[in-house]
């Protein structure tokens, strides 16, 4: 369920005195370019989950370079953040929840967390959706500081995955990682997916690969139902263009495709924009990585190219 822009009302008391309230909060992590929004869509299609644009929050609230960190304080660019994100989801008056002088982290989490349970609240709904790609960096922290919070991880064949992540830079570079470079798209994959297989072997998490949801929709998300602890309802397969452009960011053009039906491209973009020389150095450099607790599939598609 999504309802943006969120209704305006005073706040009330009983919106964050009851424990009750919210029954759960979801995160959804993965490297980026992986179908993190495609997941949030379909998701959020549950009319008992609402979900929001990219927050970027626990992303940007502690400066591990920074002193503040040491003692923690919020990173300086906290409140910024978090006055954009608001200010994004038109309700620019919860602000005040937010400490004004200099704050630590679990005081900025706990308002945060406010906020959206408030404005779930308000929409009907008794779980939210938060997905920020990022947030996979930052999983011991919110679970130490975010009650019920559950984290769905998707994971992408990364042909695909390095291929659109040099894309997207090669594009967009002020608004991502400045330039194109197919070492970091290979090291960025590879770094994230290591994250993800050390809490998949912890049991706690949820884990999908996009291939999974792109061909196999329905049961996987059925999946993905149980692990929340929400029923599965059809509504979640309907694509809903006019709502779901709401969690997308004017800014986020690469996110362009968000709207068309689910489809599996396999690899068309890895071919599209590499030469040989460039998909035989991708290769080499991610068959030098352990695979082993991926689809078997992912390797033996790397191997085809040689």
């Amino acid at each position: 369920m999504i309802k943006l822009p969120f209704m305006r009302r005073t706040v009330s008391q009983r919106f964050y005195d009851s424990p009750n309230s919210i029954e759960g909060r979801i995160f959804v992590v993965g490297c980026p370019r992986s179908g993190t929004t495609l997941l949030q869509r379909l998701i959020s299609n549950h009319p008992e989950i609402t979900s929001f644009p990219e927050s970027k929050f626990y992303q940007r609230l502690v400066d591990s370079k920074s002193q503040r960190a040491r003692y923690g304080i919020v990173s300086k660019r906290a409140r910024e953040t978090v006055s954009s994100f608001l200010e994004l989801i038109e309700s620019e008056e919860l602000l005040y929840l937010f400490p004004s002088r200099i704050a630590f982290v679990s005081e900025y989490s706990s308002a945060f967390v406010k906020v959206l349970d408030i404005l779930s609240i308000q929409s009907g709904s008794s779980y939210w959706l938060e997905k920020t790609p990022a947030h996979l960096h930052y999983i011991d922290l919110i679970k130490k500081l975010v009650h019920k919070a559950k984290f769905v991880h998707i994971v992408r064949e990364p042909l695909d995955v390095v291929a659109s992540l040099y894309e997207v830079n090669l594009k967009y570079p002020e608004l991502w990682w400045g330039s194109a470079d197919i070492d970091r798209c290979i090291e960025r994959w590879l770094h994230d997916v290591e994250i993800t297989k050390r809490y998949s072997i912890l049991g706690q998490d949820l884990y999908i690969t996009y291939e999974e949801l792109t061909q196999q929709t329905e049961a996987t998300l059925e999946n993905v139902c149980k692990f929340i602890g929400v029923e599965f309802t059809s509504e979640m397969l309907t694509l809903k263009n006019e709502e779901t452009i709401k969690l997308v960011r004017k800014s986020e053009a690469w996110k362009a495709r968000t709207n068309q039906p689910i489809a599996y491209t396999k690899h068309e973009k890895f071919n599209r924009i590499f030469n040989d020389h460039q998909k035989e150095r991708i290769c080499d450099s991610l068959l030098m990585a352990d695979l082993s607790f991926l689809p078997e599939s992912y390797k033996t598609n790397i191997v085809s190219y040689f």
